[in-house]
């Protein structure tokens, strides 16, 4: 069954049980290792000697999101919202440019953010703060995290991260250009170390356009490889102003704990060039 199947979820508890290493082993090829995924039972449960595919985190987790209905799919924000229409109408203008786009692509990341925020049910995005009330009293509230990183794709997700950085100023924010030129900063970023003991912030990956997406699996895979083993993969977030519809139907398929949210998908096949390219119309390099 498992090397019939199109995803394998593999799940293990803390028992360290060893009987099924082999055939597992035997199961998974080279060619096929990344179709299976590892779980573990809890969330304190440690990893087993065995490292299947990409450890994705913990059942329990797996569990909630697919009652939250968060997995599988792409949030689609047009289609649940007369703002994020309007929004997405102004982006694709002929006769905007420049300053006035990047204003209308911040907006778009400012109001992604939100329904990020809208969405979070689990309140990982957020952390309770003590205030001084007008009054005199104290109360504690909610501010936006600071265990996060921002990671806007260059040159075209830069004017859409200002807008959710603003939503979340005390995260970090690491612009990628490349894999050889901005993996290691953003390690630096991503990776805590306390006591001997290692974490992984959650991220958002923001980007104005996800045709393919080879460059967001290559973000997603790096920030999965530096978890050390029985630690939870972290919350990683897809922003996109336009998400192309073959993207939005394997992205989820793929990283089933991924969120990814659009302003609006895509039926249009066609990549923009010159003129009609995103990142030339955001800078005038057109």
């Amino acid at each position: 069954m498992l090397e019939l199947s199109d995803r394998g979820y593999i799940v293990l508890d803390d028992r360290r049980n060893r009987s099924m290493n082999g055939f597992i082993t035997n199961s998974i090829s080279y060619k096929n290792n990344e179709r299976f995924w590892q779980l573990n039972l809890s969330e304190t449960a440690p990893s087993s000697d065995l490292h299947v595919g990409i450890q994705v985190g913990c059942l329990t987790r797996l569990l909630q999101e697919l009652c939250d209905g968060d997995i599988h799919s792409v949030m689609d924000c047009s289609k649940v919202s007369t703002a994020a229409a309007v929004l997405a109408t102004q982006t694709r203008r002929a006769d905007l440019f420049g300053p006035d786009l990047q204003r209308f692509h911040c907006r778009v990341g400012s109001f992604l953010a939100d329904k990020l925020l809208d969405i979070d049910s689990t309140h990982h995005l957020v952390q309770t703060r003590e205030f001084c009330h007008v009054q005199g009293t104290h109360y504690e509230g909610f501010v936006p995290t600071c265990n996060l990183v921002i990671i806007p794709l260059m040159r075209a997700g830069e004017p859409m991260s200002r807008g959710v950085y603003e939503r979340f100023p005390e995260a970090k924010l690491v612009h990628y250009y490349s894999k050889d030129e901005s993996h290691d900063r953003l390690s630096k970023a991503l990776v805590n170390t306390s006591n001997d003991h290692v974490t992984v912030n959650d991220a958002i990956i923001v980007d104005s356009v996800v045709n393919e997406g080879k460059t967001v699996r290559n973000i997603i895979r790096h920030i999965q490889s530096l978890v050390p083993r029985g630690e939870e993969t972290p919350r990683i977030h897809v922003l996109t102003a336009v998400m192309q519809k073959d993207a939005s139907l394997r992205l989820p398929l793929e990283y089933p704990l991924v969120r990814f949210l659009a302003l609006r998908v895509s039926d249009n096949k066609y990549k923009g060039r010159g003129g009609t390219d995103t990142g030339n119309r955001l800078f005038g390099t057109c």
